[in-house]
């Protein structure tokens, strides 16, 4: 059964079902919560994404709502993978008009590095996960910091809560958010990075958006009466899998 069940996830016709079908839920979802918004920027999200390209950056577990988040007016790329369940989440994704560049597990991912650096580079904002797709949870990747270093584009930390909602026993503690809730959704303020940033500002600059995207993410929680998902314990700095070599 199980292997049938692959099967037939793994047909694009399927695929496109299960697409329209999640685009439906998060629309539902998001129109039917009581929103709040909290941005500590200078600017709205539009009005950063219009400025200049941006690298949006959301942990693992909060991804789903994002794009209702994001400014429709603003063009936005996302990196997915090539697995079964990566191309659901992408056709879901390409729904709300979202762009998408593939990063394959089996195959160097310098590709999709170089990718996201021409797309920055001709003016369009990346959405990534800093801790990446495997963890650790909550733990920002030097890698993603480095992208920010090499095009110059300023990091925007964002993040949301529901107070009705699931949490997966997944790695990321992933929120599933349940209908009739209230919601908090926040974008922090942006953290520049110079293209000739030493490897001090660097780390420097890891920890900066780790310790914001944490502070918010349990600021949201606390918003809705929910108890805070903490970050993995361990020390060791997330593999976001993209080598810039």
């Amino acid at each position: 059964m199980k292997w049938k069940l692959r099967n037939v996830l793994s047909k694009p016709l399927t695929r496109q079902l299960v697409s329209w079908c999640g685009k439906i839920y998060i629309d539902f979802v998001y129109y039917s919560i009581m929103g709040q918004f909290s941005d500590a920027t200078d600017h709205s999200l539009e009005q950063l994404a219009r400025k200049s390209p941006i690298i949006f950056c959301v942990w693992h577990g909060r991804q789903l709502m994002m794009p209702k988040f994001w400014p429709p007016t603003a063009q936005l790329w996302v990196v997915g993978s090539t697995s079964r369940d990566g191309q659901l989440a992408l056709a879901t994704a390409d729904r709300f008009r979202i762009n998408v560049i593939q990063r394959s597990r089996s195959r160097a991912s310098s590709n999709a590095a170089r990718r996201i650096l021409q797309v920055l580079g001709s003016g369009h904002s990346v959405g990534l996960t800093p801790d990446g797709s495997r963890g650790p949870r909550m733990r920002v990747s030097k890698g993603v910091v480095e992208l920010a270093g090499l095009s110059g584009c300023p990091l925007v930390p964002a993040t949301y809560s529901c107070s009705n909602a699931i949490i997966l026993s997944s790695w990321d503690r992933f929120m599933l958010p349940l209908p009739l809730g209230r919601g908090v959704f926040s974008v922090g303020t942006p953290i520049d990075i110079g293209r000739a940033a030493s490897p001090a500002q660097i780390e420097d600059a890891r920890f900066a958006l780790e310790r914001q995207l944490n502070a918010m993410t349990a600021a949201a929680d606390a918003a809705v009466g929910r108890a805070p998902v903490t970050p993995t314990d361990s020390p060791a700095i997330a593999d976001l899998a993209l080598k810039l070599e």
